[in-house]
């Protein structure tokens, strides 16, 4: 079997893995749409930012990451060529520039991360930020966190690889410990994507957010 036979046969093994990605009960938008999106070699990029407490409430429930100063955005990728492509997740960022200080570059934060702001910080979020709890340590898991976290999850970016022809989205988080604002100046930067099978990297996308807030 060729290098591109396998990269297609493994591309469309992982079309079901892309399906969990998408938000818990809300129905796909058309990211072609969406204003804030970047676009170029066959790939669409877009994002779609969730700004409303009611957003939150009607996917996770009582305790949202939005209450404790986190910010949900929906991103969508979608590739028009025919060959499937991979991104990495964990380089992911938001980048923003608070009023008198420097440019700073915000990573993801994975569902347990969420989690334990979601539930250990769900006061007024913008007041200080407290550490995350290490690995087996505070937290107190049980039922509730369970149950938040299979939320997270389930609506999270989860797949890494695009499809030939088809559309992923999905939630990626980020701390903005309540300084919902700076959206309004920052740009979702997505890096480190490649055509599989080629190894053939893409340039880099910005998506610049103050579009679509």
């Amino acid at each position: 079997m060729t290098a591109k036979s396998l990269s297609t046969l493994l591309a469309g093994s992982l079309v079901l893995v892309a399906i969990p990605a998408r938000s818990q009960g809300t129905p796909p938008k058309d990211p072609a749409t969406l204003a804030a999106h970047d676009s170029h070699q066959g790939l669409l990029i877009a994002a779609d930012p969730l700004l409303k407490p009611e957003d939150y409430k009607s996917r996770f429930g009582k305790k949202t990451p939005y209450a404790s100063g986190l910010i949900a955005i929906d991103v969508y990728f979608r590739n028009d060529t025919g060959t499937p492509v991979q991104l990495n997740l964990e380089t992911i960022r938001l980048t923003v520039t608070p009023p008198g200080e420097q440019q700073q570059d915000l990573p993801t934060l994975s569902a347990r991360d969420v989690t334990a702001l979601t539930l250990g910080g769900g006061q007024d979020p913008t007041t200080a930020r407290k550490k995350l709890p290490l690995p087996g340590m505070g937290g107190g898991r049980g039922k509730e966190w369970d149950e938040l976290e299979g939320k997270i999850r389930g609506a999270s970016l989860a797949s890494d690889i695009i499809p030939p022809h088809a559309t992923v989205h999905g939630l990626v988080y980020f701390d903005l410990d309540g300084h919902f604002e700076w959206l309004k100046s920052s740009r979702l930067y997505v890096p480190d994507l490649q055509q599989m099978g080629t190894g053939k990297a893409l340039l880099f996308f910005e998506v610049p957010l103050s579009a679509g807030s």
